[in-house]
């Protein structure tokens, strides 16, 4: 039988287990293939074969474009002020850790690159 297929006739496989991936932050941005093997009661096996992608967020690069800098202050401040689109997923926008995503954050994110301010958040705090 086919992984994905309907079973045929009146019986039912029943599987146990699972799968589980745990990335560090060396592995953001990289890919991994996985292959699994099942194996069924009448000897059948199956193989599934699936990719698995890091990308974790970058806290303060609210418009995802893989670093966080000027723009995306002007991002932010598009988002509370002027309804734009807001940053996917939220919580990299809360780059001071208060845990509240608002002007505060984008006037941090200057404060950071052109003042010399406060390193932004390493780890989104959500």
């Amino acid at each position: 039988m086919a992984v994905g297929s309907e079973p045929v006739g009146g019986y039912q496989i029943e599987m146990e287990g699972y799968f589980s991936f745990t990335p560090d932050a060396a592995d953001n941005g990289q890919s991994f293939d996985f292959e699994v093997e099942v194996v069924d009661p009448c000897d059948g096996t199956d193989f599934c074969q699936f990719t698995v992608e890091v990308n974790t967020p970058i806290c303060g690069d609210v418009n995802n474009d893989g670093s966080a800098n000027i723009t995306d202050a002007v991002y932010l401040t598009h988002y509370i002020f002027r309804g734009g689109p807001p940053p996917n997923p939220l919580f990299v926008g809360d780059v001071n850790c208060d845990g509240i995503t608002n002007i505060s954050d984008a006037v941090y994110i200057v404060s950071y690159i052109f003042g010399g301010g406060s390193y932004l958040c390493l780890y989104c705090p959500y």
